[in-house]
């Protein structure tokens, strides 16, 4: 049986092999989107010294024997045009204005008394040159990297994108996903199952995280347990250029489970069956021959969520061309039992600066999904974690 990190590295290197485009976009519409290219800063920010407080601007030297009165030669305005009259002198200013040349320093409206009808000003105590004063390229100077290749932009970014004046930015084409269920069980969440049929979950799930995720997802609907109309689902969806299709169910050991060998029987590569992990051991992935890779995910639900979190997820990641996720690691709060040999994926509760392994572990348990806050993932080896055993700790 391929083990979980075997299994991933296989998945990854196969979708670093596919071909993902990029696209230009207004900043408006980024948010959410993946960077394909560096950005570096055109220009300086802030693009000119300028004041951080309404107050007055002077020459700090001028206040050495504070208090001082010194004649005040004007106001200035954020967004007035600087003029070649404000030089060396005493000015009042508002935060924002630009900082007159001669000045190097600004003192708080709080720190003086204004005199004759606010013609003369007070200085209670030294300035230091400096005080109050945002320099030219203090936030970022010109050439400074900004965004890096891989970034997952939000709102963040596009504020400092727009202060510099980049109003489109180059990202990643989103990854095409088609998604269907199989199950002759399966009848769509909203009808009411008749006797020994169930609501498929998993179809609806796959397509919210999918999307979350920032893919673009398409429903391709429930098959039945049957290689021909799942060969012909199949077949619509490839015509579909997806970078990725994924299926929920027919991937263990039963007689029902087909989906194998269909996969080979439609022309494509197997690249992993069986993984040492619970819960989602079944999952299964291949290699079409038109490019898009296949993940089979287990149908039991918390197999699915699994499958996706620990599969999909980190593919998503390489096709986006960001780095590997990278995990806390933390202490067990309490003692855990898993079986030996088997990577375990276990819901869990951060508590304080440990983690605590939540009951209801069973694949068919997804009560406890939001219970949990994290994942837990204790190493193959051992069938019991002592209390205070480091595990990697994933967000959930």
């Amino acid at each position: 049986m391929t083990t979980y990190a075997e299994a991933l590295s296989i998945l990854c290197d196969a979708a670093s092999q596919l071909s993902i485009g990029a696209e230009i976009l207004p900043i408006s519409q980024a948010a959410g989107r993946v960077a394909a290219d560096r950005i570096a800063s055109p220009e300086p920010l802030p693009l000119f010294n300028n004041s951080a407080m309404d107050g007055f601007a002077l020459k700090a030297a001028g206040t050495k024997r504070a208090p001082v009165r010194l004649p005040v030669q004007g106001s200035i305005a954020a967004g007035d045009v600087f003029s070649a009259g404000h030089g060396a002198g005493t000015y009042e200013i508002m935060t924002g204005a630009p900082i007159p040349e001669g000045c190097d320093a600004v003192v708080p409206i709080e720190g003086v008394n204004l005199l004759d009808a606010g013609r003369t000003l007070e200085v209670l105590e030294p300035a230091k040159a400096g005080d109050y004063v945002r320099l030219k390229g203090s936030d970022l100077p010109a050439g400074a990297p900004v965004i890096e290749p891989g970034t997952m932009l939000d709102e963040r970014h596009v504020l400092v994108l727009a202060s510099l004046g980049i109003t489109q930015v180059k990202v990643r084409r989103k990854i095409k996903a088609a998604v269907f269920s199989t199950g002759k069980e399966l009848v769509p969440a909203q009808d009411q199952p008749k006797p020994g049929q169930v609501r498929n979950a998993t179809g609806p799930y796959l397509l919210a995280a999918l999307t979350r995720a920032g893919a673009q997802a398409s429903w391709q609907g429930i098959s039945e347990d049957h290689s021909e109309r799942f060969l012909e689902r199949l077949g619509r969806a490839v015509k579909e250029n997806p970078d990725l299709i994924v299926s929920t169910g027919a991937v263990s050991m039963g007689r029902h489970d087909f989906i194998p060998s269909a996969v080979a029987q439609a022309g494509g590569r197997t690249l992993f069956h069986r993984v040492a992990m619970r819960p989602g051991k079944p999952i299964f992935a291949a290699r079409l021959p038109d490019g898009p890779l296949f993940i089979g995910l287990p149908g039991n639900p918390v197999s699915t969520v699994v499958a996706l979190r620990f599969f999909i997820t980190a593919v998503l990641r390489v096709l986006q061309g960001q780095g590997p996720e990278k995990p806390r690691v933390l202490p067990l709060a309490q003692a855990a039992a898993k079986p030996e040999g088997m990577r375990c994926f276990y819901k869990a509760r951060l508590k304080k600066d440990e983690v605590l392994v939540l009951t209801g572990q069973a694949s068919f348990q997804i009560k406890p999904l939001l219970d949990a806050d994290c994942w837990a993932v204790l190493p193959e080896a051992g069938s019991m974690l002592k209390a205070g055993s480091l595990v990697e700790v994933f967000a959930i």
